[in-house]
């Protein structure tokens, strides 16, 4: 049966080339390993007849592998239509710079949103307190309407993250070396709870309610200097 939000065949290799053109970021994720990272299409290649897309090795990386062909990785980004996707695939073989991994069979669309949502520095997460405990979770995608945070799926606790919660004033915080802020969201709202097996992890989406002027124009700076911060990194990297 088919289904518009699975996206197969040549229309994949669009998709990608179209990541290459734009330089568009790029969060990996190696399964089963912990490790989280930003990386870039750097090239589309094809090897005794099997298609292989050419990634940058993330910042970091080697330092915690040293081998990772065959394992599994899956990748999420924000396309030039600002709807996100995601697709898992594994990794071919690495280069001293790169990594080669196979053409994903297929690419899936998440559900079209109201707000461009940007992924935001590295180590930008948020705080919130409940009746005994501040718990801080890790912010994977925000937006003017809200935010994805994830955790450990060890951590989850059913009675604190669950659809319908409404939270007050949690902590939105970014402690990156080009971004030093903390925006406070008076009223905010759990709108969806899902569990990912794979990667060991529940995300929350959360759902900005009733924002003042104020928090308005904060998000906003924070949107655009996260922007600004996030280009100019990855093009002192392709410079040199």
């Amino acid at each position: 049966m088919f289904d518009p939000n699975k996206i197969t065949g040549e229309k994949r290799f669009e998709i990608i080339k179209g990541l290459l053109k734009d330089r568009t970021i790029i969060r990996i994720n190696l399964l089963g390993k912990g490790y989280e990272g930003l990386t870039m299409v750097m090239g589309v290649y094809t090897m005794e007849n099997i298609p292989l897309i050419l990634i940058d090795r993330p910042i970091g990386y080697s330092d915690y592998f040293q081998d990772t062909t065959g394992e599994r990785i899956f990748l999420e980004f924000i396309g030039k239509d600002k709807i996100q996707y995601n697709f898992k695939t594994i990794i071919e073989k690495e280069g001293d710079e790169d990594i080669f991994i196979q053409f994903p069979q297929e690419i899936n669309r998440v559900q079209r949103r109201r707000h461009f949502r940007i992924e935001p520095l590295m180590g930008t997460s948020v705080i919130f307190m409940t009746k005994d405990r501040k718990s801080q979770l890790n912010v994977i995608n925000l937006s003017m309407g809200g935010l994805l945070v994830s955790q450990e799926a060890v951590f989850h606790n059913k009675e604190t993250f669950y659809k319908g919660r409404y939270l007050r004033d949690i902590l939105l915080i970014c402690e990156d070396k080009g971004i030093q802020m903390r925006i406070k969201i008076p009223k905010s709202e759990i709108v969806r709870v899902e569990k990912n097996e794979e990667i060991e992890k529940y995300g929350y989406a959360i759902q900005f309610l009733d924002l003042n002027k104020d928090t308005i124009r904060q998000l906003h700076v924070f949107i655009y200097m996260s922007q600004r911060v996030v280009l100019r990194k990855w093009g002192s990297l392709v410079d040199n």
